[in-house]
């Protein structure tokens, strides 16, 4: 995560493939944000059910 704040790290970003480009960076991003957010949503059902 750190790598999506830091510019230095960005700029090292230079095509637009999948593997090893913006591609590939986006995918990555799109499926963490995929999964956290499902995990809020199941900590949350968790929490109602303990209650």
């Amino acid at each position: 995560m750190a790598a999506l704040t830091d510019s230095a790290r960005l700029s090292r970003v230079t095509d637009a493939c999948l593997c090893h480009g913006w591609a590939g960076l986006l995918t990555l991003t799109s499926a963490v944000q995929q999964t956290e957010e499902r995990l809020r949503t199941l900590l949350t059902q968790l929490e109602d059910a303990r209650q």
